[in-house]
């Protein structure tokens, strides 16, 4: 009889683990990223005080907008207060670390002087600074980017608040000053006047032309946009900080 042959042993391949602990690497920084700009953005639960109120507002085409909004004592049902909208610098956020609300301290007067704040923060990964961007052409349109989204938030306030749709101020600072004169040009009949602070100026010719070539509806002879327009319409009690 032959002798059977010797069988050979079978070598399983060996697995590689570099990639498990590579993917766990990349994992773990992906969450902790996500983690430091949810906290850049939008801060802690305990430092919102009374009065605050974080929403989100969702446009027609699904885009999200998160803003914060400070309602002072005096908000009830039956009295329409007026309301200032606060934009944010490069570097800062609305109401979350290094926040316009921090830095401004708005809260604090609009609770003697009985006015609504509204801080909007730039979407996250919209800009490598947290800037609003308000040199590109698409943000200087009505309808489009940028203004319809805060446009549709200060909106949403009168709605949800019951504020007086005729005395919606919106004051920026840096990027946010920009976007603020933006948003004078392209919704004269949604904000009454505009605060530009460390910004753009309100020379419209240095911007894209098509910023007034978009039609937009009719504003009233004697409405909000036109006394911002024309520096009327302004009442004798109105002091600078006092939104009125």
């Amino acid at each position: 009889m032959s002798e059977a042959a010797p069988k050979t042993p079978i070598t399983r391949p060996r697995r590689l683990r570099w990639p498990w602990i590579l993917g766990g690497v990349a994992a773990s920084i992906a969450t902790l990223v996500v983690g430091l700009t949810l906290f850049f953005q939008f801060g802690l639960p305990w430092w919102n005080g009374d009065g605050d109120r974080t929403h989100v507002y969702v446009s027609s085409d699904g885009a999200r907008q998160y803003y914060q909004v400070h309602l002072p004592p005096q908000h009830d049902d039956s009295t329409r207060l007026p309301v200032m909208m606060a934009i944010h610098g490069c570097g800062m956020t609305g109401f979350g670390w290094n926040s316009m609300k921090a830095s401004t301290q708005f809260n604090a007067l609009a609770d003697r002087e009985g006015f609504i704040v509204v801080y909007p923060t730039q979407r996250p990964f919209e800009n490598p600074v947290n800037c609003w961007n308000s040199a590109e052409s698409r943000n200087q349109i009505r309808g489009e980017g940028e203004p319809a989204l805060l446009a549709g938030v200060a909106r949403e306030v009168v709605e949800t608040y019951g504020a007086d749709p005729d005395r919606i101020h919106v004051s920026g600072a840096s990027s946010g000053a920009g976007t603020a004169v933006i948003l004078g040009v392209t919704y004269p009949d949604v904000f009454a006047t505009v605060t530009s602070v460390a910004g753009e100026n309100t020379d419209s010719t240095r911007w894209t032309p098509t910023i007034l070539m978009r039609p937009h509806p009719p504003r009233p002879a004697d409405g909000p946009g036109n006394r911002w327009a024309t520096g009327r319409g302004r009442s004798p009690a109105h002091r600078p900080g006092r939104p009125g």
